[in-house]
């Protein structure tokens, strides 16, 4: 069943300061507006069980960032197919979950006593929109947030090879936020240097390191060592996920993600001579398209 979408919002996220409204009459709406994220979902399980998802943000207003930088001006004369807005970057919400009669028809207890579900908490939201035609043939794609010593840490990354008018030149995003520190924004469309120092399919592990192209001109300025790995056995299997092309959803080639990566962050060159190592455990690590090839990854690592 096709999502009701409200066309105007949607097409155009990033024009409307972040606002959206995703919905459809199956499994309910997804809303930012008014400096909030709202979820209001609602779906049936397995076995025909019903379940609810309600979540609200709570505290400050979501932050937004823009990964297009300026390219987003000019994304609607059409050179950009894949369109990208993050809405919310884990900001601080509450929640609450109900399935009466539980999440499948098999979970009930050996007793014959069904398992219910009713509860509630406080949580984090990360919320982004992809929209236009189609993704990038191919791309990585890594999202977490830090607790503990590394609490109010937030890390994105996005990179591939976006179409760009008639090219598809290697990009990279990295917006990293560390409490004390200055917003971290890196792009290559902004000629920031991004070299890869390791990027294997095969070992899931990805190396990269940013710096400022014009550094030398403003002093001091922020370098970015960032390790990616996860156990292969936490990838997705079964022929991967879904995902936008030109043809419609397809999961060939799709993509592989784990939710147990590992973000290893080390931050020199920043004012006054500081510099930081972090540690994000549980990210999202996602290996899509032409990255799934181990030929295509090798031929992307840096040489230099």
């Amino acid at each position: 069943e096709p999502p009701l979408r409200q066309a105007a919002l949607w097409a155009a996220p990033v024009k409307r300061n972040g606002s959206l409204r995703y919905e459809c009459a199956k499994h309910g709406h997804i809303e930012v507006r008014s400096g909030k994220v709202v979820y209001n979902l609602h779906g049936v399980g397995r076995g025909g069980l019903p379940w609810e998802l309600a979540l609200e943000t709570s505290g400050p207003v979501p932050e937004r960032w823009t990964p297009e930088g300026w390219l987003g001006r000019v994304g609607p004369l059409g050179i950009l197919p894949c369109r990208y807005m993050v809405h919310s970057l884990a900001t601080p919400a509450k929640y609450s979950f109900k399935a009466p009669g539980g999440l499948s028809s098999s979970s009930g207890h050996e007793d014959g006593q069904d398992t219910s579900f009713d509860f509630g908490g406080h949580g984090l939201v990360h919320l982004e929109t992809n929209y236009g035609e189609c993704f990038p043939e191919g791309w990585m794609y890594v999202q977490g947030h830090g607790s503990g010593s590394a609490e109010g840490v937030r890390l994105l990354l996005t990179g591939g090879r976006f179409k760009i008018g008639p090219l598809k030149p290697l990009t990279w995003l990295l917006c990293l936020r560390v409490p004390g520190l200055p917003a971290l924004d890196f792009r290559t469309t902004d000629l920031d240097i991004v070299k890869v120092r390791r990027l294997s399919v095969a070992e899931k592990e990805l190396s990269l390191e940013f710096k400022r192209r014009l550094s030398w001109l403003k002093g001091s300025s922020p370098t970015v060592h960032l390790r990616l790995t996860a156990p292969p056995s936490t990838f997705s299997s079964d022929g991967g996920l879904y995902v936008p092309t030109t043809f419609g959803f397809a999961r060939s080639p799709g993509a592989v993600e784990s939710f147990a990566g590992t973000a290893e962050v080390r931050v020199t060159g920043l004012p006054e001579g500081k510099s930081c190592e972090l540690k994000l455990e549980g990210c999202i690590f996602e290996f899509g398209g032409t990255f799934q090839d181990p030929a295509v990854c090798a031929a992307t690592e840096s040489t230099s």
